[in-house]
C-alpha cells in the first residue's frame, strides 16, 4: 500500500483529513499512524457517525467531526488537535478552486514542515489547481501517476530517503508536458492529458 510506508519516513502528531465521506482514510491513518491524534471533518453526520463507532470499537486514536472547510477548519483543529497539523489529506470538493481553498485553511493552522497530501488529482484533472497551490505557498510537489487515482503531495522538505520512495509512484520530471485538455476529454480522459512537471520554475 503506497501510503502505509510513509510511517517508515515521517511521524506525523497531528493528523487533519478534509473530506471523510465513510471514514475509511480518516481510519486508515489511524491504523498507519497509531502514535497520531487524527481528526476529520465531513459535512454528512451518518458517515462521521459511522467512523466515529468504527475508531471507538478498534480503540483508535480517531474523531470525525461534522464540519465543513475551510469555515470550519481553525476551530476543529484548535479544538481537537490542539496544535498544528504536520499531515493533512485533502479529499473533499474535487475542483482546482476547491483544493486550494482548502490548503489554504490548513496551512492556517499547520507547522511549517507539514506534509498535504491530495487524493485523486489527476482523475478529477485537478492538477492546474494542484500546481498553482504550489506556486502560491512556495511549496514542492510530486504527483504519483502509479497510484491508481492520480495522488499529490504537497510538501516543503523531503528527507533523501523520502524522496526516493515516492519516486518509486512518480515518473521523471519532464516526461510530461502540462495537462492539456480538448474536446475528446469526456470520451477518453486517459489520452485527453499529459501529467504535469511540478517543479518550481
Amino acid at each position: 500500500m503506497f501510503l502505509e510506508h510513509f510511517r517508515g519516513f515521517i511521524s506525523p502528531r497531528r493528523i487533519l483529513v478534509i473530506g471523510n465521506a465513510q471514514g475509511w482514510s480518516t481510519i486508515a491513518l489511524a491504523l498507519i499512524f497509531p502514535e497520531a491524534r487524527v481528526v476529520a471533518i465531513d459535512p454528512d453526520q451518518a458517515g462521521v457517525e459511522f467512523t466515529n463507532r468504527l475508531t471507538a470499537a478498534n480503540g483508535l486514536s480517531a474523531k470525525a467531526v461534522v464540519a465543513r472547510s475551510p469555515d470550519d477548519v481553525t476551530r476543529v483543529v484548535n479544538k481537537h488537535l490542539e496544535g498544528p497539523v504536520d499531515f493533512s489529506l485533502i479529499d473533499a470538493i474535487h475542483e482546482n478552486k476547491a483544493i486550494k481553498v482548502d490548503l489554504a485553511a490548513v496551512r492556517k493552522v499547520a507547522a511549517d514542515n507539514a506534509h498535504y497530501l491530495f487524493h485523486d488529482v489527476i482523475n478529477w484533472n485537478m492538477i492546474e489547481g494542484f500546481r498553482e497551490l504550489l506556486a502560491a505557498h512556495k511549496l514542492q510537489g510530486k504527483i504519483f501517476t502509479r497510484t491508481a487515482s492520480g495522488m499529490a503531495l504537497a510538501y516543503s522538505n523531503l528527507s533523501p530517503e523520502f524522496s526516493a520512495y515516492l519516486d518509486c509512484f512518480t515518473d521523471p520530471p519532464g516526461r510530461f508536458g502540462i495537462l492539456r485538455l480538448n474536446a475528446a476529454a469526456s470520451l477518453d480522459p486517459i489520452a485527453a492529458y499529459q501529467i504535469c512537471d511540478v517543479r518550481p520554475r
